[in-house]
């Protein structure tokens, strides 16, 4: 396990990385007009921002498949790949970070989930006999979107469901950006994202005040 200090500096720079991600990469118009919500451009931006500020021990990967084949319970379908990593590739120790990315304008009850369950078991301690990845930080980034509307949107089952896997997931917050704004002072092309937009919940502490969002 990674010891304190790394993994407060791990968060710091994810969100440095975010906030210098360009409002205009969460959602942009098309030559006709319609609002569009594409995760790849915000997701392929967001990589670009990590390369720049992690370290260079570790990869930062796209959608990689990660030690499904030592883990024999689970069953090895693509589902179970995030959207982001950092890691070291060819051993299930010393990895740092997990991001599942939402970027829609209305999240889905049974996609947010999906997502939790995906990372609590990416964050999960590894052990020989099967477990998790054990990735020391695992991240929900929800965009465009009120991450306390779409729990409310949950059905009741869905809503427990979320509540379980975030009891059990003491290493993963999520992270939402409802309306992408710049910097006071700045301007779209600028680079820069107001730190006033984002807003971050302890999976945890979700568990525990689940209540709440209701």
């Amino acid at each position: 396990m990674l010891p304190p200090p790394m993994k407060e500096h791990t968060v710091r720079n994810l969100q440095d990385a975010l906030l210098a991600v360009s409002p205009d990469y969460f959602n942009y118009a098309d030559p006709d007009g319609r609002r569009r919500y594409g995760e790849r451009v915000f997701a392929y931006e967001l990589y670009h921002q990590m390369r720049l500020r992690f370290p260079l021990s570790h990869y930062v990967d796209g959608e990689f498949q990660k030690g499904l084949r030592a883990i024999p319970e689970l069953e090895r379908t693509e589902t179970l790949i995030p959207d982001l990593v950092i890691h070291h590739r060819d051993e299930l120790t010393k990895n740092l970070l997990a991001i599942e990315i939402k970027t829609s304008s209305r999240i889905d009850g049974s996609d947010l989930l999906r997502d939790m369950q995906k990372l609590e078991f990416h964050t999960r301690p590894h052990r020989p006999e099967g477990g998790g990845l054990d990735f020391q930080v695992g991240v929900l980034l929800i965009v465009n979107s009120s991450f306390r509307e779409g729990l409310r949107r949950m059905k009741d089952d869905e809503r427990r469901a979320f509540g379980e896997s975030s009891q059990n997931a003491p290493r993963v917050a999520v992270w939402n950006v409802e309306k992408p704004l710049a910097r006071k002072g700045g301007n779209y092309g600028d680079g820069r994202l107001s730190s006033e937009c984002l807003r971050i919940y302890r999976a945890d502490a979700i568990a525990k005040g689940i209540s709440e969002f209701e």
